[in-house]
């Protein structure tokens, strides 16, 4: 009786703790300038709006196109653009991309016309294949504490 209890406490504390630990399906998430996602869904036209609904485990593909916005990714999600064709143009101003969630993967994208291209700010995070153009001040910037984060064709 007493070993039942305690594996449906485990059980419970589990699901509360860990996301996706109650069986929840991870969500593919489409981004598209005109919001089309070739009648893929669920469909957005901003970057930032797709992570802000995403939770930890799911996953973003975004079309080519310029998205003028700054993008922070605060959850444990795969962002994967469409190559350079994909390109986050943050106006001149901020960061263009911060990576702030541990187990977060950033790839197959651009970055330009900002103060700061990149800033990792989180442990474990993966970086690849993002190209970081036309910034003012500096292109990959890492707080000193991250550890375990990979940048890889930066």
């Amino acid at each position: 009786m007493r070993r039942s209890v305690v594996g449906v406490i485990v059980a419970v504390l589990a699901a509360l703790v860990v996301p996706g630990a109650a069986g929840a399906a991870a969500t593919i998430r489409y981004v598209e300038p005109a919001g089309v996602c070739g009648g893929k869904t669920p469909c957005y036209t901003s970057i930032q709006d797709a992570v802000d609904a995403s939770d930890p485990g799911d996953s973003i593909r975004v079309s080519p196109g310029v998205f003028y916005e700054q993008v922070t990714v605060d959850e444990a999600v795969d962002l994967a653009g469409a190559g350079s064709g994909t390109v986050i143009d943050a106006g001149g101003t901020g960061v263009a991309l911060t990576v702030g969630a541990a187990g977060a993967t950033v790839r197959r994208l651009a970055v330009t016309d900002a103060a700061y291209g990149v800033a990792v700010v989180a442990s474990l995070a993966t970086v690849s294949e993002v190209r970081v153009t036309a910034m003012s001040t500096v292109g990959i910037l890492t707080d000193y504490s991250v550890t375990g984060t990979v940048l890889r064709k930066v």
